[in-house]
């Protein structure tokens, strides 16, 4: 049997998993039968990037009916603790299958041995907005934080769907939300121009630091992306804030149109930093940091 199967079981043993015997009286209600575990089987298998449709007769969301049919248990998880509803999130692209999957029950509240929930999945992976929707309507939780205190919002930053970080925004998602490093959804990496642009309006705190004291300033110019970057200077973030290793924008800014953008917003070209954090300690300024090419560690 495979591990699958065995997580199906133990779940379905301990009455976690319900099918048409929830709520009933009787001990073998809850029983799973072989039909059930063969099905369930399947069910995760369906609901993976990897599966090819010419494998089925039908429809995908057609077959996985006749699954939940069998007795599949779409609370069931696999050996990373996630769940169907997860793996649909994650990698199908395909709202009905999400739909269907809640429809019968699914919990879109459930984590994974990491604190992973659908939504997160949806927002890391999903390039269908739909997904989202139809997960924040059944009622998940916007601001739930993962193992590592990332929140669906944080994991969407480098989505190419930005459509997603606005319907988390609007349900209610914190942007100032920070993880176990301090960062917040503004601080990730890689992060899309159009997803800093809605945090941004949406009141993203564009001085906040993290544990190593960066902004989203020094986070964005080491991220290389350069319209992320306007954004913030735009939106008033301190061109002469340094983190704790002592290095301002400047130091990280080795491409003309940046360090033009960081002097006219008043970046200090002349100013000493020193910094013991590196491999080699530096005292020197920006000007003479880019004139002898030293890129800060």
């Amino acid at each position: 049997m495979s591990r699958i199967c065995i997580a199906a079981l133990i779940l379905a043993v301990t009455g976690m998993i319900c099918g048409s015997g929830c709520g009933s009286s009787d001990p073998q209600a809850h029983k799973p039968t072989a039909r059930g575990l063969e099905a369930t089987e399947k069910l995760f298998s369906v609901t993976t990037a990897s599966f090819q449709d010419e494998d089925i007769e039908g429809s995908r969301a057609d077959y996985i009916r006749m699954l939940i049919r069998q007795g599949a248990a779409v609370n069931a998880t696999d050996n990373q603790g996630k769940t169907p509803l997860m793996r649909a999130a994650h990698d199908s692209n395909r709202p009905e299958i999400v739909s269907l999957l809640i429809e019968a029950g699914a919990d879109v509240h459930a984590k994974n041995h990491y604190g992973w929930t659908p939504l997160m999945y949806a927002a890391l992976n999903s390039k269908t907005p739909e997904i989202t929707r139809l997960l924040i309507e059944a009622g998940a939780d916007v601001l739930a934080k993962n193992g590592n205190g990332e929140t669906a919002l944080m994991r969407c930053g480098s989505c190419s769907t930005p459509e997603i970080a606005r319907l988390l925004i609007e349900a209610g998602a914190d942007v100032h939300a920070k993880d176990e490093r301090g960062w917040t959804p503004l601080m990730m990496i890689p992060l899309s121009p159009e997803t800093a642009k809605l945090l941004i309006e949406a009141g993203a705190d564009v001085h906040v630091t993290d544990e190593k004291g960066n902004n989203p300033l020094l986070r964005a110019l080491r991220s290389g992306v350069m319209e992320v970057v306007s954004l913030l200077i735009e939106a008033g973030a301190d061109v002469n804030a340094t983190g704790n290793h002592g290095f301002s924008p400047l130091c990280y800014a080795f491409t003309p149109e940046i360090v033009t953008q960081l002097i006219e917003a008043g970046a200090d070209v002349t100013g000493e930093i020193y910094s013991s954090g590196s491999s080699s300690d530096i005292n020197e300024s920006p000007l003479v940091m880019a004139v002898s090419m030293k890129t800060p560690e």
